[in-house]
């Protein structure tokens, strides 16, 4: 996390980077994995704002469709 996101105010981006240094390596693993599965979850609210009839498990499999190429068949 080197290049400050232009959305976020210099000392703030100060800021998250001393709590990121701060941290541990487990904590910082750990606050990566729940801000990857909070994006995921936001991504998947957007899908379904946007595509009311669409099930989450459609919402998944258009995700992983989109990132990976990969058709997930019905189980």
């Amino acid at each position: 996390m080197s290049t400050r996101p232009r959305d976020t105010h210099p000392a703030s981006w100060i800021f998250l980077r001393e709590v990121f240094a701060s941290m541990g390596g487990e904590a910082r693993l750990r606050a990566a994995i729940d801000l990857s599965e909070a994006v995921r979850e936001f991504r998947i609210a957007g899908l379904l704002s946007r595509h009311p009839a669409w099930s989450r498990t459609d919402a998944v499999r258009h995700i992983v469709r989109e990132e990976w190429g990969i058709d997930l068949v019905d189980m």
